[in-house]
């Protein structure tokens, strides 16, 4: 709603509604193609095996933000213990893109 007010976005396994919903891919969709209005870029961060969404789902989900004009890189991972949704605890899987994606847009850290 205020791209101004956002440097970036970084988007650990995000979604509305899980697949278990029939109406899921419709509602999903509908959300990241809104949120392809963003104009920067952006990092979404997925595990593999989640019980809410599948790899499927949500690159389909990417698919649908960069078909609205989103910039970002898609990146999943193999989470330790297998469930794909925890990927956000498991930061040795991807501090280092993190931080390349801070860096990438002028994040400093504040100390």
């Amino acid at each position: 709603m205020h791209p101004r007010e956002v440097t970036g976005v970084i988007n650990f396994v995000g979604g509305w509604m899980g697949e278990g919903c029939r109406n899921a891919s419709k509602i999903n969709g509908t959300l990241f193609r809104r949120g392809g209005m963003f104009p920067h870029p952006t990092l979404w961060l997925y595990g593999n095996h989640d019980p809410f969404y599948s790899l499927d789902h949500s690159r389909a989900n990417f698919a649908a933000f960069q078909a609205a004009g989103g910039k970002g890189s898609f990146l999943d991972f193999e989470v330790p213990g297998g469930n794909g949704h925890g990927v956000m605890f498991s930061p040795p899987l991807w501090i280092g893109h993190v931080d390349r994606y801070l860096d990438s847009i002028g994040a400093v850290a504040k100390q």
